[in-house]
């Protein structure tokens, strides 16, 4: 009976439909293909943002997927395919050099992972799904914000330039010899996106600068320093800077962030995260204050604007005043914030002084005594402790 049963179906089926065949061979994972294209460093890049929530996707449809990516700034990426090719569009440095950037590839990784590209990858009849690696004939015309497919040793010499210029930013060459300072900027922009998430720190990326190899003009003088670059804080590099001063504080940020959370999943991190310093508590606060004493402390409130020097004042802390007064209708009330600091010495009036003039606020402490300072005004290119006890979001109504 077995036997017969088996030529009934050799003999009722036939020649295989083409179709057939397709619709039950294994389905080729686009991510699979675009990965070809992708330096280890891309890799690794896009997977940390993944992991720590700085990548999402916004909306996706039959044709196309639209990712956020914040990676120091904001990118919006797309996807777009069409029946013969794939848009990959994105302003950052890397996708303008022609290469797969690190905020499209993780906009790639979240379309496969909600299964966006699975009406593409069963039909099995698109270019991207049968591709032979080999460049476009000559004369091929393509968009110019198609997915940059490569040969394999372009990929291979790109990895190995991206490896370089990582190294390269993030640790800047140390000139044997030449006196090396550490630079403290805090981060305006960071520590105000920080806040608005609920986070209690203030950030402030490190820079290092050494004196160039110029022979003084004046007796007195010390000579002509280079502009300050970012650099990952390294704990064998801290005997590598000359102050005593800038040695005890970056062993201090090696041992606060040494207490922080372990890494993300996968093990991998942002390399642009190794160069800022999240300050907290009231041990944050007194480090800001010896990162001022040293002269090197800087200010800077917009992503490109030039970092203004900084100075730590050292009076009595301010304090969040509300003055409610009768509006000139005589039915309302208007409120507006202030902030009130009492006099140095007994008999001095107290300072108050608008919202408006304050540069920056954070507050990275939380209250342990009832007249403690947890936060910090700026202002005047100085800045100041403050007793604002959980009002930050109060004070940004202002």
């Amino acid at each position: 009976m077995s036997d017969t049963t088996q030529t009934d179906l050799s003999d009722t089926a036939g020649t295989p439909d083409p179709q057939q065949i397709a619709d039950f061979s294994p389905r080729t994972r686009l991510v699979d293909i675009l990965s070809q294209d992708v330096t280890p460093q891309v890799d690794a890049v896009a997977k940390s943002l993944i992991a720590t929530g700085d990548a999402m996707l916004v909306k996706t449809s039959r044709t196309s997927v639209h990712g956020f990516v914040l990676d120091r700034e904001h990118y919006d990426t797309r996807l777009e395919w069409t029946a013969t090719d794939l848009n990959a569009i994105c302003s950052c440095e890397t996708r303008s050099a022609g290469f797969v950037c690190p905020h499209l590839w993780a906009t790639v990784l979240l379309a496969d992972r909600s299964g966006a590209f699975r009406a593409l990858e069963e039909a099995h009849s698109h270019p991207l799904l049968n591709r032979s690696g080999e460049p476009p004939a000559p004369g091929t015309r393509r968009s110019p914000n198609a997915w940059p497919a490569r040969p394999g040793w372009k990929i291979h010499l790109a990895s190995i330039a991206q490896a370089a210029g990582r190294r390269s930013a993030a640790h800047p060459p140390v000139a044997a010899g030449l006196a090396r300072q550490a630079l403290y900027v805090v981060d305006g922009t960071e520590t105000q996106e920080l806040a608005l998430t609920g986070g209690a720190a203030l950030i402030v990326e490190l820079q290092s600068r050494h004196q160039k190899k110029t022979r003084p003009r004046a007796i007195n003088s010390t000579g002509v320093w280079t502009k300050g670059s970012p650099f990952r804080l390294d704990p064998d590099e801290i005997d590598t800077f000359a102050e005593e001063a800038d040695r005890d504080i970056l062993s201090r940020l090696v041992g606060a962030r040494a207490a922080e959370a372990p890494p993300s999943e996968g093990g991998t991190s942002n390399p642009a995260n190794d160069k800022l310093c999240a300050l907290r508590g009231q041990v944050g606060i007194e480090l800001l204050r010896r990162m001022c004493e040293t002269g090197r402390a800087r200010l800077r409130l917009q992503p490109a604007a030039e970092p203004l020097p900084l100075s730590w004042d050292d009076g009595p802390p301010y304090e969040f005043l509300v003055r409610i007064t009768p509006h000139e209708d005589g039915k309302h009330y208007t409120l507006t914030g202030h902030l009130r600091r009492p006099g140095a010495s007994e008999g001095e009036p107290a300072c108050v002084l608008p919202l408006s003039v304050v540069q920056l606020l954070a507050e990275p402490a939380r209250a342990t005594a009832p007249d403690a300072p947890t936060g910090l005004v700026f202002m005047h290119n100085k800045v100041a402790p403050a007793i604002l006890s959980g009002g930050l979001q109060w004070m940004t109504l202002f």
